[in-house]
């Protein structure tokens, strides 16, 4: 999981102090310098503040997030144990034993010192045959054949602010796809719809000088820059209600990731006293844990052996919306100050047991959900889980046929009276060797020597094994070789391909619109964060052309939509045989050869076939110099003509005569 970001109120005076509560007051350095830190508008609560108010509104947040980190037990620790097995068998640990409670332990490596390890991994059929990574790595490679891309347009089309915002948003999310990375951030996406149900973007403004820098305030002071950062992450680091369909239906939300706890220490300096590795505050938080280290970690094992964990503490970050105060373990001043000063939603930070900080926050502001598959609730199938039980199959059946191979391989007998095999065992391979083998008056050396008889596989199993690895498979998850190219009937001529593929690609058109929605709703989010916390201008550049982007700028309303959001992008490929037979048709269409020839369709046709490094259109290169000369005239100040000034002046002083003559008159 991508480092999280955690919010911290500095001191403006050096040193490090106790208060009356005898928590840790902050450090010496500033928000962002050290570790990140999380900016919000919102007034931030420490627990000392908390205390000043009422010292039972500490353990009030805390059950609040463990109620909800622990609910629905059952069906999460299900969920949580189909997540695990996938993504085992996604990264070819197929071969899984346990799964009721202690999670997945890899077969074959629990044998004793004595035993012969090789064998054993013979035994355990641990030499795989891995086809449900091959099917995700088609799967995810179809959602990602081109970038995701979206538009914002302004709320109401004739308000001025609006008009702005939206503009204004158009240059900045060129910067966040810059900063987030949005091609890894897409691939990153399509990857856990393979091995679970859901993924969630999670995006906020951050300070990160490391990162990010520092830029020059008004008051000509150095400050640590503000950028925003989306993350996302899966099954096993979230956490909602089993029930719910969608994030608005959800009353609450968390999100869980293991750092060091020295890195926790360093991002939360008022409670870092309190802060020390942990296997998680209850038994399920514990499990949990225990299934992100070891899918991320690639161990094997169910238990944290050695030093898998003596470092981790575990952040939670968790949203409540405000019908959650209405609890009957609140009491009614309780809720009264929830309602005041948490009025859009509750947001908290715990690490470990150890209350960070809260604020007001609305999770609708801040994560985008998206599922997998159709379905109900939250525990649904990904993508890969209906190849779940053919891998199962597979596993005894490749162990199988190679038996099969294995033993149709015969073994010499020999008579023991006629030769001597202690003898046999210790000769080399050399054409010139030669035994003695006694034979009795009568015999013949050929009644000495004998084979074993030959395993014959059962009839028809080649084929149904060929079928489960292919058209079965194929026709499950839907990662056919039209996918990829490849042809799979007779008819093989290039339209028939293109429709099997275009076949194909609805089949994983759902997904699609799914994270092209969840896309449009985080880049929406980040142009609320930029508009509520940017401290400078940002600056960048698309398509050769320099972007400059200011915060104040996008606190208009604006609507933001997906631009890919009909169709999956065309693969560079296709594009290059479309251009290719545009370019044909140039030959015997003399309007096409027109089109095509005008500089500007020429510039992008060698662009698109990846020769503009070879071939430059110059007439090209001349209408955009022209273009930018007209942009910098249309927005330059006005000049004035030296002969039209000095006519008009003319004209001027010779209407004041006239009019002066008019009243003379």
């Amino acid at each position: 999981m991508p480092d999280m970001n955690i919010p911290m109120a500095m001191p403006d005076e050096l040193g490090v102090d106790s208060n009356d509560n005898g928590e840790q007051e902050a450090e010496v350095y500033n928000d962002g310098e050290i570790a990140t830190f999380i900016v919000t508008p919102a007034r931030v609560w420490k627990p000392k503040d908390l205390k000043a108010v009422d010292p039972t509104l500490i353990n009030c947040v805390l059950d609040m997030v463990k109620q909800f980190t622990t609910t629905d037990d059952i069906a999460r620790r299900m969920s949580v144990l189909q997540t695990w097995e996938e993504r085992h068998f996604d990264r070819g640990y197929q071969y899984l034993n346990g799964g009721n409670k202690g999670g997945w332990t890899i077969g074959g490596l629990t044998n004793s010192v004595n035993d012969n390890y090789i064998e054993n991994q013979d035994d355990a059929g641990l030499h795989s045959t891995n086809i449900i990574s091959s099917q995700g790595d088609i799967i995810t490679g179809a959602l990602n054949r081109g970038a995701i891309k979206v538009n914002f347009t302004p709320a109401k089309s004739k308000e001025p602010s609006d008009i702005r915002t939206a503009d204004e948003a158009n240059k900045y999310k060129h910067i966040w796809y810059e900063t987030n990375k949005s091609t890894e951030l897409q691939r990153e996406a399509a990857g856990l719809f393979w091995t679970d149900s859901r993924s969630l973007f999670y995006t906020r403004s951050i300070k990160d000088k490391a990162r990010f820098g520092t830029v020059i305030d008004d008051s000509g002071q150095e400050e640590i820059r503000v950028a925003e950062v989306t993350t996302v992450h899966g099954v096993l680091e979230t956490k909602l209600p089993m029930m719910r369909d969608k994030l608005s239906d959800c009353a609450f939300a968390s999100i869980f990731e293991e750092v060091d706890y020295a890195k926790a220490r360093a991002m939360f300096p008022w409670v870092k006293e309190k802060i020390s590795p942990s296997t998680g505050n209850n038994a399920e938080n514990a499990f949990e844990k225990i299934a992100r280290i070891n899918t991320r970690s690639g161990l094997v094992s169910k238990f944290l052996t050695g030093t898998a964990n003596m470092r981790d503490a575990t952040i939670c970050y968790s949203w409540q919306r405000p019908e959650i105060f209405y609890s009957t373990e609140l009491k009614d001043d309780q809720r009264e100050f929830f309602l005041k000063n948490f009025t859009t939603g509750l947001f908290a930070i715990v690490v470990n047991d150890v209350l960070v900080c809260c604020w007001e926050e609305s999770m609708d502001d801040h994560l985008a959900l998206g599922m997998a598959t159709r379905g109900f609730g939250q525990n649904r199938r990904s993508l890969g889980s209906s190849d779940i039980p053919i891998q199962k199959r597979i596993n005894v059946w490749a162990e199988l046929w190679d038996k099969f191979i294995r033993g149709s391989i015969p073994i010499t007998v020999l008579d023991d009276q006629a030769f001597s095999t202690e003898a046999m065992a210790e000769l080399r391979a050399d054409p010139q060797r030669f035994i003695s083998a006694a034979v009795g008056e009568g015999d013949s050396i050929q009644g000495k020597i004998g084979q074993t008889p030959q395993a014959q596989p059962l009839p028809g199993f080649l084929e149904l094994f060929q079928m489960y690895t292919g058209p079965l498979l194929q026709s499950i998850d839907g990662a056919t070789p039209a996918l990829f190219g490849g042809g799979e009937g007779q008819d093989n001529t290039v339209g028939a391909t293109q429709i099997r593929l275009n076949q194909s690609l609805e089949r994983v058109g759902p997904v699609w619109m799914t994270l092209n929605e969840m896309f449009a709703t985080a880049i929406s989010q980040a142009v609320k964060c930029c508009a509520d916390n940017g401290n400078a201008n940002l600056s960048g550049s698309y398509d050769d052309e320099d972007i400059d982007v200011k915060p104040e700028n996008l606190k208009g309303n604006y609507k933001c939509k997906a631009e890919t959001t009909n169709a999956i992008p065309e693969s560079g490929t296709a594009r290059e045989a479309k251009i290719m037979m545009i370019l044909e048709m140039a030959n015997s269409n003399q309007e096409v050869g027109a089109i095509i020839a005008t500089p500007s369709n020429a510039r992008e046709i060698t662009k698109a076939l990846h020769i503009d490094d070879i071939i430059t259109i110059d007439e090209a290169d001349s209408e955009t110099k022209q273009l930018e000369e007209i942009e910098l005239l249309v927005n330059a100040s006005p000049l004035i003509n030296p002969e039209w000034d000095q006519a008009n002046k003319a004209h001027q002083e010779l209407s004041s005569k006239h009019d002066l003559a008019k009243q003379l008159a």
